[in-house]
């Protein structure tokens, strides 16, 4: 049977399949814009493409198409978004759409698997003797909750400070949870929801090197799963693809990550 990345490529779509991706284009849409206006930035669209500058990292500062882009159209979005973004870096494009933007100056990051879980599907207990999963509520949460999921994933050594612009507790509320996992009194992993009208989208799942292969992984992405009602979405980076099928999710796609290259 193909995959919904094959019937989008060949514009033969499933009612079913073809709602499931359209519903996950405008979660990531609407959390871009939760990210952005939540920290006084700036939001814009454009022919069905949402532009979102929240003041962040690239990967944070994000576009997101609403519908398939075609290459014809690569050049014009580029201006567009060099003239939003004031900057040909910055920022990046997430689609759950097949993309070809060589044409514009575009570069192509990577694909990783979209992926969804139907909200009716039974949850196994992912529980881990001695984790404690609790609630970021205030800054001092938040800047933890960016220290134990950098140093995580490598972008940050423990002895490092963090540098650059983080998450703040502005991000907190309105559909956005975050989470830290603790053993003792150490935080040893993140975990983070973010909710729209329709789906609920986890992200931001780690765990420092030293406590993996605990399960904590999965407790951390059970306990976001569990925070809403809604079909759960993600994107999954190839180590944590097993673990989400384990957990009941399929993949249904693959995101896009695309970026611009230097103005010539």
């Amino acid at each position: 049977m193909p995959t919904v990345w094959q019937l989008l490529s060949s514009a033969v779509l499933e009612t079913s399949t073809a709602e499931v991706v359209l519903n996950q284009a405008k979660c990531y849409a609407a959390y871009g814009r939760h990210l952005a206006e939540s920290r006084g930035g700036e939001t814009s669209e454009w022919s069905g493409i949402v532009m979102c500058n929240a003041g962040l990292t690239p990967y944070r500062n994000i576009v997101v198409p609403q519908r398939p882009i075609q290459p014809a159209e690569a050049s014009e979005l580029a201006q567009r978004l060099v003239d939003f973004y004031g900057s040909y870096q910055g920022w990046s494009i997430w689609s759950v759409f097949p993309l070809d933007l060589l044409a514009g100056g575009f570069i192509y990051q990577l694909a990783n698997p979209c992926m969804h879980r139907l909200a009716s599907l039974p949850l196994r207990g992912a529980e881990v003797p001695g984790l404690r999963i609790e609630e970021v509520t205030d800054e001092c949460g938040v800047e933890t909750f960016e220290r134990v999921r950098e140093t995580a994933t490598g972008r940050l050594k423990a002895s490092q400070k963090l540098s650059g612009p983080h998450l703040d507790a502005r991000i907190l509320g309105n559909g956005y949870q975050l989470w830290l996992g603790r053993v003792g009194t150490q935080a040893v992993a993140t975990g983070a929801s973010f909710s729209d009208d329709s789906v609920n989208l986890i992200n931001n799942i780690s765990t420092l090197t030293d406590f993996r292969r605990r399960g904590i992984g999965a407790a951390m992405s059970a306990h976001a799963i569990r925070a809403s009602s809604k079909p759960t979405a993600l994107n999954s980076d190839p180590n944590g693809f097993g673990l989400y099928r384990k957990l009941g999710f399929q993949e249904v796609g693959r995101i896009q990550f695309w970026t611009l290259g230097l103005s010539p």
